[in-house]
Formats: structure tokens, C-alpha cells, sequence
């Protein structure tokens, strides 16, 4: 009688352990992946390139705004079909190789620069990363 109680017992908590297991996993496999959100100041954008000023140092490139995908906190709203300049510096612009050309299409995360207090508001924004 013992002993079947034993098997029992055994076969019960392999059963249960085996259901555990199984429920852990999907659970891991359902999380979703959460997007990390953008910093004051920045905008994801499709944008396509109009035009390139290269420079030795600094290189300005101005885009069309096809859709604002994302704003971070406090940045004022970006029309679409706007045109905006963005800055990248040479270092970068020589990585990005074949990104940056004209009617190139990209999905970029750039950062307004604030102007000093005697300027008027800058027009200016810093590219931060191309997601394409």
C-alpha cells in the first residue's frame, strides 16, 4: 500500500513539474518587447533626402518630413512635407556611406539643437541614428 502511494506521489509531482515548465515558457514567449521612448527634443521620421552640404568637419543635409513616426517629450510638432536640415558629423556621414544621398529615403532619429538665448529658434537637428 506504501509503495503506491509512493508511485502515485511521483508520478504525480513529474506530471506537475513537466505543466510548470510548459507554462513558464509561453509566458516568456509572450511578453512583448518594449520600445525604449525618445528623449526630450528627438523625432523618429521618414524623411527623404533633397540635398547634401559636405564639409570637412560638419555636413548638413536637408530632408523632406514624409511622416513623423514618433515624438519625444516637449518637441514641438513637425509638419509633414516640411523641410528640415539635419547635421552629421563627417565621422559619421563617411560610415553611412550610401545612406545619405539624394531621393534616399531613411528612418531617422534626430535631436533638435536648442539655440542660446540671444539667437532665434535654430532650424537646426542633429542626427542621432538611421533605423532603416
Amino acid at each position: 500500500m506504501k509503495s503506491i502511494l509512493l508511485i502515485t506521489f511521483v508520478i504525480f509531482s513529474l506530471i506537475n513539474c513537466s505543466n510548470s515548465k510548459k507554462t513558464a515558457e509561453d509566458s516568456t514567449q509572450n511578453k512583448p518587447v518594449a520600445e525604449l521612448p525618445l528623449a526630450p527634443g528627438q523625432i523618429q521620421a521618414l524623411l527623404e533626402i533633397i540635398d547634401l552640404e559636405t564639409d570637412t568637419t560638419q555636413n548638413i543635409v536637408s530632408a523632406k518630413v514624409l511622416e513623423v513616426k514618433n515624438y519625444g517629450s516637449s518637441t514641438s510638432p513637425v509638419p509633414t512635407e516640411s523641410i528640415i536640415n539635419f547635421m552629421v558629423d563627417s565621422d559619421t556621414f563617411k560610415k553611412l556611406g550610401n545612406s545619405l544621398k539624394p531621393n534616399a529615403t531613411i528612418n531617422a532619429i534626430l535631436s533638435k539643437i536648442e539655440s542660446g538665448k540671444s539667437q532665434k529658434t535654430s532650424n537646426y537637428w542633429k542626427l542621432i541614428s538611421i533605423n532603416n
